[in-house]
């Protein structure tokens, strides 16, 4: 069956700013714009969630994983459902929970059959998200991960857990890995993790631009954003998009990530036989 996912780092309780002011980069906002001097997160989450859910609307989305989404306790799934209800049609929603720390959803137009949260293997703080969520549908179970900034050992320790988890998750559904790796698609750690082979980057095998970057945005020095599928898995990328890659006429953009889309299609696994003469 056809499938458009999309993976998406919606930047929290962001606003427009110097991105490392040492480095005078910016983020989020056209350079000289208005939208650069706004400080009332408020104000700029109504205009970022306008071009959210429009981009997601342009990629016709099946499943949408999102890291940094806001849900203080009390809010339900926060700004993940606010989302949903933006979009044409009918969504479920899953979210890791409400909290202080923006944490992670997943929105469906498939009904979820289940969902959980685990600790992402070798977590060492250093920001990110130190739970992995876990969302099953009829077609696929998603993993929805925001791995720590660094150092590099902990995200090879994250990178190494994962792979592991994956590879010894139940084979019933083919399984996404998706989300903010912080681990440039150039660099060693993802080097390492093509290498061993158990989990492919879907946007290169999906014939996606080597070129392609997603963050800091207006100007990507890094594609930090991920679909992984298991390699074992009967699935096929294409299509391979970014989004939120304009911003309005203020010169505020969606995130300061792009989003990442691509269509798969799945396939169930074929049930292993038990009938000796089918071997």
């Amino acid at each position: 069956m056809p499938l458009r996912v999309v993976t998406y780092n919606i930047w929290g309780t962001g606003t427009p700013h110097r991105y490392w002011h040492d480095r005078a980069v910016l983020r989020g906002a056209r350079a000289g714009s208005p939208a650069l001097a706004e400080a009332d997160e408020r104000r700029v989450w109504r205009r970022r969630a306008a071009l959210l859910t429009r981009a997601l609307a342009d990629a016709d989305a099946d499943l949408v994983a999102l890291q940094e989404v806001p849900a203080p306790a009390g809010s339900g799934a926060g700004r993940a459902r606010e989302l949903a209800d933006g979009l044409p049609g009918r969504w479920e929603v899953a979210h890791s929970g409400p909290g202080h720390a923006p944490g992670l959803a997943v929105l469906s137009r498939a009904p979820i059959e289940s969902w959980r949260v685990f600790p992402v293997p070798g977590f060492g703080g250093f920001g990110g998200h130190p739970g992995v969520l876990e969302v099953s549908t009829s077609a696929v179970t998603v993993w929805v991960a925001h791995l720590p900034v660094g150092p590099d050992e902990v995200k090879e320790a994250c990178l190494r857990g994962l792979e592991a988890a994956a590879v010894a998750a139940p084979p019933e559904r083919p399984l996404l890995v998706c989300g903010d790796l912080n681990c440039p698609a150039d660099g060693a750690l993802l080097g390492r993790l093509r290498d061993r082979g158990a989990l492919v980057d879907a946007w290169a095998a999906a014939g996606g631009s080597p070129a392609a970057l997603t963050m800091p945005v207006p100007t990507p020095t890094w594609r930090l954003d991920h679909v992984l599928v298991r390699a074992a898995d009967p699935v096929r990328a294409s299509r391979p998009t970014l989004l939120g890659t304009t911003c309005d006429d203020g010169g505020q953009y969606p995130s300061d990530h792009f989003g990442v889309a691509l269509s798969l299609d799945v396939r169930t696994p074929e049930p292993e036989s038990s009938d000796p003469a089918s071997h």
